[in-house]
């Protein structure tokens, strides 16, 4: 939908099936988001925003994406908190969108004491 924003996350920045995704984003005027190692990536060119999550060390066998997906989380939770810190979003909110698991448990139980 228009209103929407589609994040997506890549190390590289170079992920063939995400560049698609972007273009395809692009072509329908929703805002895109990228996550990335370096900006001088496709993804980071091409995003309406940039976020680069960049490491010092190599990946383990210098191809096995962990340190970059530590990485890439961190900056997501970041994100995701300052979205809820400046959002009217609830615990009700997230009960109702995720009303299973632990989480969703807890805060079922919660409600039912009301």
């Amino acid at each position: 939908r228009k209103d929407d924003t589609v994040v997506l996350l890549s190390h590289s920045g170079n992920t063939k099936e995400l560049v698609g995704v972007l273009h395809e984003m692009s072509n329908r005027g929703i805002y895109t988001a990228a996550i990335v190692g370096s900006e001088n990536s496709d993804l980071g060119q091409g995003a309406d925003v940039t976020l680069v999550a960049s490491i010092s060390e190599k990946e383990i066998l210098g191809v096995v994406p962990s340190r970059s997906i530590i990485s890439q989380e961190a900056v997501v939770n970041a994100v995701a908190s300052e979205i809820v810190d400046r959002s009217s979003f609830s615990k009700e909110d997230f009960r109702i969108n995720h009303p299973g698991g632990s989480l969703g448990n807890l805060l079922n139980k919660a409600t039912e004491k009301r």
